[in-house]
């Protein structure tokens, strides 16, 4: 996704395939609950450092967000391991 098609998708608000999370680091019931239903669906994109009215805050520690999708993502059976910065 470009920076453009980023900034597109944010102005377009939330969505079935887009949810916005502020720049806290979620907790992992929420992060769970979020990638289960996208999975139950077509899919969709979490983007993280905007609320859900669509204001960019950015997000407040990139290593624990980034952490916490990593445990929370290993746990689950064939789920890959790896995520990074885009």
């Amino acid at each position: 996704m470009t920076l453009d098609e980023l900034r597109e998708r944010i102005l377009q608000g939330e969505d079935l395939h887009t949810d916005f999370k502020s720049g806290k680091t979620p907790d992992c019931t929420e992060l769970a609950n979020d990638i289960v239903c996208f999975a139950n669906t077509d899919g969709g994109q979490l983007i993280f450092g905007v609320s859900d009215d669509g204001v960019v805050g950015g997000v407040e520690d990139v290593g624990a967000l980034l952490d916490r999708s990593r445990r929370l993502l290993s746990a689950g059976a064939g789920l890959p391991r790896r995520l990074s910065r885009r």
